[in-house]
């Protein structure tokens, strides 16, 4: 699992190195789509973490980064990232699931995802210092 948190985000940072807030880009289509998913997942992980279910939560997150994150999401936006052009709300939004996905896998893979922060977000600090965003 690990590896695969290093892969996805050695991915990201060659193919969308350009980071874009998706709070700046207007989601439709797919890429709408994808981030209400997430932002159900991960409200529903933060309701386990917050009453101490830290098996749910680390399952439901685990299988959500695995199968759909990486398996499924990435797969998906992959053409309009090799498009390079009008790619910029497929960028915010890999970097947006990325980002807040590494913020609640820390606590279960500390050193993973501490590496795989500093590759795309080092500028933001220590990801041990990062906000929960949920």
């Amino acid at each position: 699992f690990a590896n695969k948190i290093w892969n996805a985000a050695r991915f990201i940072n060659i193919m969308a190195p350009n980071f874009v807030d998706i709070k700046k880009i207007k989601l439709v289509g797919e890429e709408a789509k994808i981030v209400k998913e997430f932002d159900l997942v991960s409200k529903k992980i933060t309701e386990h973490m917050d009453k101490y279910r830290l098996s749910q939560a680390g399952e439901i997150l685990y299988d959500y980064f695995w199968h759909t994150f990486c398996d499924k999401c990435i797969e998906q936006l992959k053409p309009k990232l090799l498009a390079k052009k009008n790619n910029q709300s497929a960028i915010a939004v890999l970097h947006y699931i990325l980002k807040n996905s590494l913020i609640m896998l820390h606590p279960f893979v500390p050193f993973a995802t501490e590496a795989a922060w500093e590759i795309n977000y080092k500028k933001d600090g220590l990801l041990l210092g990062q906000k929960w965003n949920s």
